[in-house]
């Protein structure tokens, strides 16, 4: 207990976290312990399936193993490099893709189409896409029960569609350090679904970056 408080205390007074950071490192952490303590009674399980005397289980060897384990993937994710390769590697990430444009400005380019692929691998996002959310009387809830988008060939034939909206922002960046106040402006263009409920779009887990450019 005394460690976890330490832990917990140091991201709060020294790292600066959240209330509801820490609330969640302190959730996560009792996940990572229980999953921890399951795969190290499967192991040992599974080790006294194979012997036929229990008093030859090395039980301290087992969890050695099980420690060490947890300890490299801890190293491994502990920097930025490797926790940027293992997500790359394993979370079904859609890198960035750079462009040259014209004058040898660059822009970066997160793929649309690779991203919603992404998306609805997920059944939550999936579910929404199915949905369908037209309403059932005359009154405009949302753009789905305009007269435009019930004429629009696409999204009226009765077959499940991919709904984009676009939103596009500019903003300045600047390094006082390193560049004397010289300010960067930059445009960002980013999406969501308009499959999902309108109480979901606004949130900004459901909005995509799809472009960044000078």
């Amino acid at each position: 207990s005394k460690r976890i408080a330490t832990y917990l205390l140091n991201l709060r007074e020294n790292y600066r976290a959240t209330e509801s950071a820490c609330c969640y490192s302190a959730d996560q952490l009792a996940s990572i312990l229980q999953l921890n303590n399951e795969q190290f009674a499967a192991r040992i399980q599974a080790h006294i399936n194979t012997i036929d005397d229990i008093q030859n289980i090395d039980i301290r060897s087992m969890l050695n193993i099980q420690n060490s384990l947890t300890v490299n993937v801890c190293e491994q994710l502990g920097t930025i490099k490797g926790l940027d390769s293992y997500i790359a590697e394993n979370m079904n990430y859609v890198s960035a893709e750079q462009h040259i444009l014209g004058e040898g400005d660059k822009m970066q380019y997160v793929p649309i189409l690779e991203t919603i692929k992404q998306l609805l691998m997920h059944e939550d996002v999936l579910s929404e896409v199915l949905d369908a959310k037209q309403s059932q009387t005359d009154r405009v809830f949302d753009y789905c029960d305009g007269s435009y988008y019930r004429k629009n060939y696409l999204f009226s034939n009765g077959n499940p569609s991919i709904q984009v909206i676009f939103y596009i922002d500019e903003f300045k960046l600047t390094n006082p350090y390193r560049d004397r106040g010289k300010k960067y402006k930059l445009t960002g263009i980013y999406m969501t679904l308009g499959n999902y409920a309108p109480k979901y779009r606004s949130k900004l887990d459901n909005i995509e970056l799809v472009i960044l450019v000078r």
